[in-house]
């Protein structure tokens, strides 16, 4: 082993990672990604509630454990490969705009809850990280909507 292989293997040492903490973290991820995936496959219908493309599934359940264990950052990287792995099974019929939107609501949820349950691992951090995610959840929608209506708006004068 050479000098600055040894060094390299100090400095990760001292950090307190090692190559194998990575490997780990990058398992978790995928581990969590391919769980939400499935349960991205079971979606429910919202018949007589909403528009028929609503659809309800448990696949930010996964994501928000991701976030909780290994921070936001590590949450939008298991959203992303959720995202893409969707749009490779099953395709898209909008274009990949419903996938965009997809990716923005469930990162709007999952990123402020782990941010707030990484200032501290309590419960009450918890709750109050997820409940703050569904506010932005909704914020991030009625702008994402009111964009939209705007954009139409302006199509409709031209």
């Amino acid at each position: 082993m050479n000098n600055t292989t040894t060094k390299a293997a100090e400095t990760a040492k001292k950090a307190g990672t090692t190559r194998n903490t990575g490997i780990r973290t990058m398992v978790q991820i995928a581990m969590l990604a391919a769980v939400a995936t499935v349960l991205m496959l079971w979606e429910v219908p919202m018949p007589f509630i909403a528009p028929s493309f609503y659809k309800i599934d448990l696949s930010e359940v996964p994501i928000m454990i991701g976030a909780f264990a290994m921070g936001p950052l590590a949450a939008a990287v298991i959203e992303l490969i959720k995202i893409l792995l969707n749009f490779v099974l099953n395709g898209t019929t909008t274009a990949g705009v419903g996938e965009l939107g997809n990716f923005i609501m469930g990162c709007a949820l999952v990123m402020p809850a782990g941010f707030i349950y990484k200032r501290a691992k309590t419960r009450k951090h918890a709750i109050l990280g997820m409940v703050t995610g569904i506010v932005c959840m909704a914020v991030a929608s009625a702008l994402v909507l009111l964009r939209e209506c705007i954009m139409e708006g302006i199509e409709k004068n031209d």
